[in-house]
């Protein structure tokens, strides 16, 4: 792909911190020549944290219903939120996003960094989302 321009349409600070940003890119596929969509609504930093639980022989992802504008229904996520801190504490604030959004306590000795098992090339981050981009 061909990038020819980004202009910045929004930001929304989480104080210092980007929280959200929306730009449009204008951006050319090199094999067929035609514009690639560009509109992208990017958020900071954020974690989503799969939760298996274990009963009589089989196991159970833990998902919560969210309602989500864009898809006009309610959908089935990981429980997830966004840093919305100065701290960086990722793994406080994987834990108070399940207990919020669940009701489930986890103990922080109890939490594995799924990250840390990627390949190395990726910098070591996970899009849940194709279409949301985490910036750093």
């Amino acid at each position: 792909m061909l990038l020819h321009r980004v202009l910045i349409q929004g930001v929304d600070m989480f104080g210092r911190r980007v929280g959200f940003l929306k730009f449009k890119a204008d951006i050319i596929d090199k094999e067929t020549g035609n514009k690639v969509p560009g509109i992208v609504f990017a958020r900071g930093p954020a974690v989503a944290v799969l939760i298996l639980l274990q009963s009589e022989g089989e196991t159970f992802a833990v998902l919560t219903e969210q309602a989500r504008v864009p898809t006009g229904k309610v959908v089935l996520e990981l429980p997830a939120g966004m840093l919305d801190d100065e701290n960086n504490d990722i793994v406080g604030t994987a834990v108070r996003e399940v207990e919020e959004e669940t009701g489930i306590n986890l103990k922080l000795q109890d939490m594995i960094d799924l990250t840390a098992f990627l390949d190395a090339s990726t910098g070591h981050r996970v899009f849940p989302s194709p279409c949301i981009a985490g910036l750093q």
